[in-house]
């Protein structure tokens, strides 16, 4: 019996072995002169994902170092001023208009869905759009911002006591468009129901005034209100010796709206009307299921068709049979009192007026409203007209489902899971190269 590497075997299998060997060791063929060490054989797939992850390990701990001359800053390193870190459940924001200073303050992310920060988002989208460098930018006076800031916490004084942080005050324009941040997508999808029109005085009141005490007054009357009507008007300090400090309003819900829903959409309004109108003697805010309106001079059950807000859709050529049917819908909106629906065919439209208007000056509204329709929006599909006190609209049946992002749930969907999906896999390499920062720095 012969031995080869430990094993008695016998002399035919020896000779199978050892051919077998030596096929390995001597293969047909030609090696590369400028590579004389190089193993003939190909490096096998687990060697590739062995050479792949030492790269990668070599290169988180480069990132996460700080050697003179790399070229390379560690994950939250700022290389101009080392800013405070961010707390859990908090987000950076910057707070202040184009060539001035701005202010970087941590917000808790709670807040990013209340309605008076969504009202701070939208701003930021109309400045910047969905899409800009240093983070999120709030383009207001940082004195406003203090102030719904204020408001929001004293809200949530039964929740929770969550802080906005303020780290520093001063920081360039510059330091800004270049923070570590990178570009940030901001976007107030989510937020409350968006608004179609406000009006503001240009007149201001003193902060804490008489005149102040009476708005807060207001708002929180007509958010109790609303839960029990879908209308009603208020008069507070008309009977005191300074008539500036009188205020007159009203509130108004759609009147095909529970008064659950009611509730909730001036709830909405009230969050939002001081921030789009701070410190305005008069205000009024249009949302989409209802109206809010104050001033210091008596305005209820006068009426008032001043064009306030329209918006044309798309434009029908050619289709005799839809504007026949919408002539037939304006004609019929024009003959409500109050709230009125009608519809003729494929087109559907609604009308209302303000509850403090007469039956012969609510007609007389909504004849300007349809008339207004038809001469500024012409052959459009769909046409929203809202004057001071009424308002008309009508559209093509599917108009704004097809235009809605609802209409394409399944796609949305399949967008969803995409997004969490690509969610969970960059958390998965975050994690990893986390970890291997943090043994990195701790060697």
């Amino acid at each position: 019996m012969r031995k080869i590497r430990g094993l008695k075997i016998g002399k035919r299998l020896a000779r199978l072995t050892g051919w077998i060997f030596r096929r390995t060791r001597i293969r047909p063929g030609y090696n590369q002169l400028s590579s004389p060490k190089q193993a003939c054989c190909r490096p096998k797939p687990i060697s590739k994902l062995i050479n792949w992850g030492r790269r990668l390990t070599k290169g988180a701990r480069s990132l996460c170092s700080v050697k003179p001359g790399s070229g390379f800053a560690p994950l939250g390193y700022d290389p101009i001023e080392k800013l405070a870190t961010v707390p859990k459940g908090h987000l950076a924001v910057y707070v202040g208009q184009k060539d001035g200073d701005f202010h970087r303050v941590l917000v808790p992310v709670m807040y990013f869905n209340h309605p008076l920060f969504c009202e701070l988002l939208r701003e930021a989208e109309e400045e910047y759009g969905f899409n800009h460098q240093g983070g999120i930018t709030i383009p207001c006076p940082f004195s406003d911002f203090e102030r719904v800031k204020t408001r929001i916490a004293s809200g949530s004084a039964g929740s929770r006591s969550m802080t906005w942080k303020r780290h520093y005050s001063r920081v360039s324009l510059h330091h800004k468009m270049s923070g570590p941040n990178g570009p940030l997508n901001v976007s107030s999808k989510g937020c409350a129901k968006y608004r179609t029109s406000n009006g503001c005085s240009q007149d201001k009141y003193t902060p804490n005034s008489p005149f102040e005490a009476n708005i807060n007054s207001f708002l929180s009357s007509i958010v109790s209100s609303s839960s029990l009507s879908i209308y009603n008007s208020f008069a507070l300090g008309n009977g005191t010796s300074s008539p500036e400090d009188a205020l007159y309003g009203l509130y108004q819900c759609r009147g095909d709206l529970q008064t659950t829903d009611c509730s909730k959409c001036i709830e909405g309004a009230v969050n939002q009307i001081g921030l789009v109108c701070p410190y305005s003697y008069g205000a009024s805010l249009q949302l989409e299921g209802c109206y809010v309106r104050y001033e210091h001079v008596d305005f209820l059950g006068k009426l008032d068709t001043s064009l306030r807000y329209k918006k044309c859709g798309k434009s029908v050529n050619n289709d005799v049979e839809f504007f026949r049917r919408r002539d037939d819908v304006i004609a019929d909106l024009q003959t409500g009192i109050g709230f009125k629906v009608s519809s003729s065919g494929l087109v559907e439209g609604f009308s209302q007026c303000l509850g403090d208007l007469s039956s012969s000056d609510c007609s007389n509204c909504l004849a300007d409203a349809v008339g207004k329709l038809k001469n500024l929006c012409g052959s459009a599909a769909a046409a929203n007209v809202f004057l001071a006190q009424c308002y008309a609209r009508y559209w093509a049946s599917g108009y704004y489902d097809s235009n809605s992002p609802d209409s394409s749930s399944d796609d949305d969907i399949g967008k969803t899971v995409a997004i969490i999906v690509g969610i969970l896999a960059g958390l998965a390499v975050l994690i990893v190269l986390l970890s291997i920062c943090r043994k990195s720095m701790g060697n």
